[in-house]
């Protein structure tokens, strides 16, 4: 038997939460409340392996971003999303190209 077939991946799609005030501790306790609507916090940190967002400082802030908050309940991988790195890119790209700007404008 392989090692990949051992292997069960599981996505969740949670609901759209709540969250009063957009920091980190805010968005956090967001993911919390939707978490434990569908299983217990803990269980669902003891499956969590990687969390993927958009790069803002707020999401991976080193010292009290979303993942590093989550981090120090259970060991988790931060993904910065590739969509939203391509994103980035292409802005800083055709930034100086004026019919980009015409584009976007519209």
């Amino acid at each position: 038997m392989s090692f990949s077939s051992l292997l069960l991946l599981q996505v969740y799609f949670i609901y759209c939460a709540r969250c009063p005030k957009a920091d980190a501790p805010g968005v956090f306790a967001a993911i919390k409340r939707s978490v434990e609507e569908i299983m217990p916090w803990q269980q669902f940190l003891d499956k969590l392996v990687a969390m993927g967002s958009d790069g803002a400082s707020v999401m991976t802030g080193e010292k009290g971003g979303v993942i590093t908050l989550l981090r120090n309940e259970q060991g988790v991988v931060g993904i910065h999303c590739y969509n939203h790195k391509l994103e980035l890119s292409y802005k800083d790209a055709v930034k100086s190209v004026s019919l980009d700007r015409k584009v976007c404008a519209f």
